[in-house]
């Protein structure tokens, strides 16, 4: 196999930025590098270059137990052999790095958390260049709302969302959901 040099950042090319860890078969169609510093590059029984998509979820959360969804979701896309960042909708400064989002909020009195519905405002742009899903939060004791709450499609509405789903406490749903994101997810780059 021959090696390609691909222009990566300030000018430095992947064989140099990975010591030779992998190289790039030598085709006109080479794989894409969106993301060059944040990527998995695997190269294939083919020989294709295969990019792990990035993935960002993210949440607004009262008590907790918002976050505990995202930590399940997030798990299981690990599990499934994406990268992951987890982190407060309120932390999160740029969304550009990501492939994907999955937005969570939890809802309380019919209202989704102000928090994701900020991030969303704050990074619209952006998030409607990349895949979203959304998820809401009710808490153990709440009556589980039929469809999303009113911020939470409007938000759907807004960036073109893939889907909504609602959670409480149960884990093998979360875990059946982040795997449908992991799977509609590409694992080679579309070049």
């Amino acid at each position: 196999m021959t090696s390609v040099g691909v222009a990566g950042a300030k000018g430095r090319t992947w064989e140099a930025a990975l010591s030779g860890l992998w190289s790039v078969p030598a085709q006109p169609q080479s794989c894409c590098y969106r993301h060059v510093w944040s990527v998995t590059p695997r190269a294939t029984s083919e020989g294709r270059c295969r990019v792990t998509p990035r993935v960002l979820v993210t949440y607004g959360t009262t008590d907790g137990g918002t976050r505990h969804i995202a930590e399940v979701v997030a798990g299981q896309l690990r599990h499934d052999g994406l990268t992951v960042d987890v982190a407060p909708a309120l932390e999160i400064n740029d969304v550009e790095s990501y492939d994907a989002v999955v937005l969570g909020g939890a809802v309380f009195d019919s209202h989704w958390h102000d928090d994701a519905r900020r991030f969303a405002r704050r990074h619209a742009v952006a998030l409607q260049h990349r895949p979203v899903w959304l998820f809401s939060a009710v808490g153990s004791g709440e009556p589980q709302p039929a469809g999303p709450v009113r911020g939470a499609l409007q938000t759907m509405v807004r960036l073109h969302a893939r889907a909504h789903e609602t959670f409480s406490t149960d884990v093998p749903s979360m875990r059946a959901w982040a795997d449908t994101i992991a799977h509609s997810l590409p694992a080679t780059a579309p070049h």
